[in-house]
């Protein structure tokens, strides 16, 4: 809006300074150039304003991604605290009971059964520790997921302010 007020401005400007008395071919001819130059600019403002909209398309939905992908990236890290804080402690208990099994604290018709018990353990604290691996993978996917599309929202507000400028 600023460029076509500043154009019409110049075409004013012109048109008053280069009126000849007794030729108005000349007069004309200035008129219809400046008029040329008054709907380029006005083109070339809509054309602008056009992809400045688009910009602004293409930011709300990367800024809704953004989101989706931080919430999801939140309930990773929620789950992988979880399942961390699990793993830990099947692994203390697993210790427990490997160093009481070490101490020989049970009598040897217990010690079998607590064997067993004990192999149970070691399954379920290698099922824990397989779990607790698999969310660290998901987390650091879901954490390069979102830097790649904060980085894309960032290079899209970097354009939106080039055509700002």
């Amino acid at each position: 809006m600023t460029r076509v007020f500043m154009a019409s401005a110049t075409a004013l400007a012109f048109l008053a300074g280069s009126q000849v008395p007794g030729d108005p071919g000349s007069s004309l001819t200035a008129i219809a150039s400046e008029i040329r130059l008054l709907r380029a600019s006005i083109e070339k403002g809509n054309e602008s304003q056009v992809q400045i909209q688009a910009i602004s398309v293409y930011l709300t939905n990367e800024q809704g991604r953004l989101t989706q992908l931080a919430t999801r990236l939140d309930a990773v890290r929620h789950d992988l605290d979880a399942a961390a804080a699990d793993s830990r402690e099947a692994a203390s208990n697993l210790a427990t009971m490997e160093a009481a099994i070490a101490a020989n604290r049970y009598p040897d018709a217990e010690k079998t059964q607590i064997e067993r018990v004990l192999a149970d353990n070691r399954r379920l604290a290698d099922l824990k520790a397989q779990n607790e691996a698999q969310l660290r993978v998901r987390e650091t996917e879901a954490q390069r997921a979102f830097e790649a599309d904060r980085d894309q929202y960032t290079a899209l507000i970097a354009r939106l302010q080039q055509f700002i400028k």
